[in-house]
């Protein structure tokens, strides 16, 4: 590739002039020095978010995404393959849950240890923010204040503060590193750039699917630095990317499909659509101006079809923003790239077409912000170059708004503490959404506050009596605290209005069993196989009722598919040993178990079953020493059988 060696032109105040030197834009005072600047920054970003190695794990997304994420919970060297070819719960993000599962491993799931990473990684973004602007626009003022905005703002607060949220710092990381690696190429014509940046975009797609954007991303960089867009040259630099970006979409289409996690909302013509966009879109906007009334659950109207007319009025405003970029496209590449940068990355979540059941959120705006603190710094830069006179008090103006941002962040992360404190905080902000009252619900039933947690699920049926969530996690509580007849009314009423729905079987097959009606758990579990063929614990349990009931051999090949399914789950192989054990193939239950112990070795159940399968095959010592280690680890039932057996 031929080096381009053109000088970067940019346009101020309509007239085409010569990028200015670093020294020139640096000047005199507070940006002598980028790099004092950028640790100043640094040091004030690392204070919001200190302590936030004491915050826990919360009952949004943290669960099943990392407590419960099998991938996770039995992820070895062999099976990180797996991880990039098979899809989870409506995910995939195989980079993002690789590091998961590497902090998993570190110390089983401490949230200090996720939450120290997410504040370590934005540090490394707001490093990343300072470079890219600098390689952009050569100036430490433009920098400074981008990064100091980016890394100080309260709508990241989410993003670092919430442990599932991960995934953003992560494709953000690769997803900065690419738009960085593809700027020096373009200004050096190095290949080995180019091949990088190709490198990071895939990173950044594997960490979360919004990467896609990156293509168009890198078409506003060319155009900001005056490159020829119609050059065959540019257009074949950019097939790979799009090609690429396709293909991707594709991928997350299909995973998506995977999913069940989002209320099914009524949606309303297209033209609501339009409506919510564009009040989502002025919302992000004047929440990137004053961060307050934030909440990690932003709800639609309950009924789609009457749209209030705050979203109606908000068509007004979002026009001017679109007409303010089209404007200038045509008088000054600057703010025409900070806008373009901006729509890029937030047209996928302003919801023109619904997905989820929310209008907007927090995390959503991570890197679109950049675009639009660009904006600002595009802006106070000029006034201090053009205005002396305004230097000194647009300065501290600048400063009280970061000491306001680092206040405001600072008591942001305090609400993701754990889970009754999010969603306390949701429930005073969004009284009337019954998503809110849901999972407070499920906080409680966390904390075991199950009469607490059934007026919050009761209370989110009532403004929403269609929540198929809500009768769900009504069904469980009711389970835990022992009133098995609504726990089955409560998961009928889920199954009647969605019959597909996969969970609500499953929690009705476990209320069944307790109930001692083995017939309807085993019939339960058939539905859920028929609509979800791997699901794998169902294959598990499936097998332990047929071995309840006594049809031992035919829980065998329920039990086996479950150790197919996941080989690295200790759980399969002890239930299949013990009904091994029960059918007398001591040999085939000493070998699980075994298999068992060497995956867990503190499983004090699996050393007290494969002691009786060695007693009951002839080998009295070994099935002793088993016995007697399980009786340390503290299994109550291991003192009986060495009375029994061992005397």
């Amino acid at each position: 590739m031929k080096k381009n060696v053109k000088k970067t032109r940019v346009t101020l105040k309509g007239k085409a002039v010569r990028e200015p030197s670093v020294k020139q834009l640096t000047g005199n005072g507070i940006f002598r020095s980028r790099f004092r600047n950028l640790y100043f920054i640094l040091l004030a970003t690392a204070g919001i978010y200190f302590f936030i190695h004491n915050n826990g794990f919360v009952r949004w997304d943290d669960d099943w995404y990392i407590q419960e994420n099998p991938q996770v919970q039995h992820f070895t060297a062999s099976s990180t393959g797996a991880l990039f070819t098979h899809f989870f719960k409506g995910q995939y993000s195989p980079v993002t849950t690789l590091a998961i599962a590497l902090m998993y491993g570190k110390d089983q799931a401490n949230p200090g240890i996720y939450h120290t990473v997410s504040a370590l990684i934005h540090l490394l973004n707001i490093c990343l923010v300072f470079w890219l602007i600098l390689l952009l626009f050569e100036s430490t003022a433009m920098s400074t204040i981008v990064a100091a905005l980016f890394g100080l703002h309260t709508l990241q607060a989410e993003a670092v503060s919430w442990a599932s949220a991960i995934k953003v710092l992560l494709y953000t990381l690769f997803f900065l590193a690419a738009l960085i690696m593809y700027v020096r190429y373009v200004k050096s014509g190095k290949a080995k750039y180019f091949i990088l940046t190709l490198v990071f975009f895939i990173l950044s797609f594997f960490s979360k699917e919004q990467a896609v954007m990156l293509a168009l991303c890198l078409v506003a960089i060319d155009f900001l630095l005056e490159r020829n867009l119609k050059s065959g040259k540019l257009i074949l630099e950019k097939l790979p990317f799009f090609a690429l970006s396709v293909i991707m979409g594709i991928v997350t289409i299909f995973a998506s499909k995977t999913g069940e996690f989002y209320e099914k909302t009524a949606s309303g013509p297209f033209y609501h659509q339009i409506a919510f966009a564009s009040y989502a879109l002025v919302q992000y906007v004047i929440k990137l101006v004053l961060p307050v009334h934030l909440s990690a659950f932003y709800p639609y109207p309950e009924d789609h079809n009457l749209v209030p007319g705050i979203y109606w009025l908000s068509v007004i405003p979002a026009l001017v923003i679109v007409g303010l970029f089209i404007w200038s496209l045509f008088r000054n590449r600057i703010p025409a790239f900070a806008l373009a940068f901006f729509f890029i990355n937030i047209i996928l979540v302003l919801q023109i077409m619904p997905l989820r059941d929310f209008i907007l959120a927090d995390r959503f705006v991570y890197i679109p912000s950049i675009g639009f603190f660009i904006i600002i710094a595009w802006i106070y830069k000029h006034y201090l170059s053009q205005k002396k006179n305004l230097q000194m008090p647009l300065k501290v103006i600048f400063g009280a708004y970061l000491f306001l941002l680092f206040l405001l962040s600072y008591q942001r992360t305090g609400i993701w503490k754990d889970s009754i404190s999010l969603f306390n905080d949701m429930v005073n902000k969004e009284p009337e959404s019954s998503v809110a009252w849901n999972n407070r619900g499920l906080a409680n039933y966390d904390l075991k506050n199950y009469k607490q947690a059934i007026v919050d699920f009761n209370t989110s049926i009532r403004l929403n009596p269609k929540s198929v969530f809500s009768y769900n996690n009504l069904g469980i509580t009711y389970t835990e605290s022992g009133d098995l007849k609504n726990a089955v009314k409560s998961l009928d009423y889920a199954i009647s209005m969605r019959p597909e729905f996969v969970q609500a079987y499953y929690n009705r097959a476990d209320a069944h069993s307790k109930m001692d009606n083995l017939a309807a758990a085993i019939s339960d579990y058939d539905k859920v196989l028929t609509l979800r063929p791997g699901y794998i614990e169902a294959y598990s349990q499936r097998g332990i009722m047929k071995a309840k009931s006594g049809r031992m051999q035919d829980a065998m090949p329920d039990l086996n598919k479950a150790v197919e399914l996941e080989p690295g789950n200790p759980e399969a192989y002890m239930n299949r040993g013990v009904v091994k054990l029960n059918l007398a193939d001591y040999s085939g239950a000493i070998e699980d178990f075994s298999i068992t112990i060497k995956m867990k070795p503190g499983f004090a159940y699996s050393y007290f079953n494969r002691g009786l399968a060695y007693i009951k095959s002839g080998n009295q010592s070994s099935g002793c020493n088993d016995l007697e280690k399980s009786r340390q680890m503290g299994f109550p039932q291991a003192e009986g059988a060495l009375r029994q057996f061992c005397k």
